[in-house]
């Protein structure tokens, strides 16, 4: 039987990113991308991350991190990002 892994809480987030739960919760709401993750699931105004949404985030994949609306990103944005 598979293991399913449990998701990641706001906390474990800005641990991991070394920030405080307030200032992902701000990213969050200003829907800054670019600064915090996307959350992998969200359910009124609780958020859950994967693991490897995270890894992927923090590492700069673009394979596995989808950007909604690239045409809102600098022209620069690219050099930042990753190839998986």
């Amino acid at each position: 039987m598979e293991q399913i892994e449990p998701l990641l809480k706001i906390q474990d987030v800005a641990k991991r990113l070394n920030v405080s739960t307030s200032t992902v919760r701000n990213k969050i709401t200003a829907k800054d991308w670019g600064s915090v993750p996307k959350p992998s699931v969200t359910i009124g105004r609780s958020y859950r991350w994967k693991k490897e949404d995270l890894e992927a985030f923090i590492n700069g994949c673009q394979t596995h991190y989808k950007i909604a609306d690239k045409n809102r990103l600098p022209a620069n944005f690219a050099k930042y990002i990753k190839p998986c």
